[in-house]
């Protein structure tokens, strides 16, 4: 019987996967230091009371978010 090249994929399959791990590590390090600055937000007005209104008219305030 006459040997195959089997060994050569196989070491192509195992090389790829271990190429794909390495990428997916990359990417994942790389998102991890993206999302550890956390946004820091300020809201100078937390709560606001409305004025007594007739029940079914629309009232609209405006929060004010500040990045800080």
């Amino acid at each position: 019987m006459k040997k195959t090249n089997n060994g050569i994929w196989l070491k192509l399959k195992v090389t790829m996967a271990a190429l794909c791990c390495l990428l997916l590590l990359a990417i994942h390090c790389g998102a991890e230091n993206i999302t550890r600055e956390n946004p820091v937000a300020f809201l100078p007005e937390q709560i606001f009371e409305f004025e007594p209104v007739v029940e079914g008219t629309m009232v609209i305030h405006d929060f004010i978010i500040q990045k800080i």
